[in-house]
């Protein structure tokens, strides 16, 4: 059978008529929508697979009234740490049907902006953001002007009402130095990031706290970025060598 191509490309009609079926079931079992009984699904999917069928996503979308899509922001795409939130995420939402752009703003309110702008035109259906730092007046704005569904991971901007996944940074790190205390070390030096980043802020409070505790006196915090050639900068700095390091970096 020759394959009937619209623009040079096999269309929903080709795969209907390559599988015996109506236009109507190739789409319910594309869209997963509706019961189909199992021989027609696997006639429908055999076509697709035999004819390379790749359903057009701005037609979809506007029939659908869904992209499917989803943005990911982080602050560096090198940092490993983002990516082993990027893999988890996408591992989930590729179940659920759905695709993933992932943009790295590089430590920048500014691309950071630049980025939510950008994919808000893509109409993707919601944002998971890793946000560069403390404030971003503007991306404040654009978001809660837009109807977008988000998410903040790992750091968040703390004056939006944003729904916030991460984990306890200053338990964690107030734990971190307890241990190294209660293994005999009395001075410390601690690697900060940007100082008004949330994450940032959390760390440092539970250092802080265990030194308090402990009646430690002898440590110095340093602020830097969220890099790993910033902790090297930082540790070239230091007049003295202290008994622990304690890095609150990414």
């Amino acid at each position: 059978m020759k394959n009937k191509r619209t623009n040079g490309l096999v269309n929903i009609k080709s795969v209907a008529q390559h599988a015996g079926v109506s236009i109507s079931t190739v789409s319910r079992v594309m869209n997963n929508t509706q019961s189909v009984i199992e021989e027609l699904r696997t006639r429908v999917k055999n076509a697709i697979e035999k004819l390379g069928y790749h359903p057009n996503q701005v037609a979809r979308s506007l029939r659908t009234g869904s992209t499917k899509l989803i943005g990911f922001i982080i602050p560096d795409i090198t940092n490993p740490a983002f990516l082993l939130m990027v893999k988890g995420a996408e591992d989930f939402l590729k179940r659920k049907g759905y695709a993933f752009i992932v943009c790295g703003m590089d430590h920048s309110t500014r691309e950071e902006t630049k980025l939510l702008r950008a994919l808000l035109s893509q109409s993707v259906e919601g944002l998971i953001v890793t946000c560069s730092g403390g404030q971003n007046s503007d991306f404040t704005q654009i978001a809660e002007s837009s109807s977008i569904r988000m998410v903040f991971m790992d750091r968040r901007y703390e004056n939006m009402n944003i729904p916030y996944v991460g984990v306890d940074n200053a338990d964690g790190l107030q734990k971190i130095t307890d241990y190294l205390i209660k293994n005999g070390h009395r001075s410390f030096v601690y690697l900060s990031g940007e100082r008004n980043t949330s994450s940032a802020k959390e760390r440092l409070r539970g250092f802080i706290k265990s030194v308090k505790e402990h009646g430690i006196e002898d440590f110095q915090v340093m602020y830097g970025k969220f890099t790993f050639e910033s902790g090297y900068e930082l540790t070239r700095k230091l007049k003295k060598i202290p008994d622990a390091i304690v890095g609150g970096l990414e």
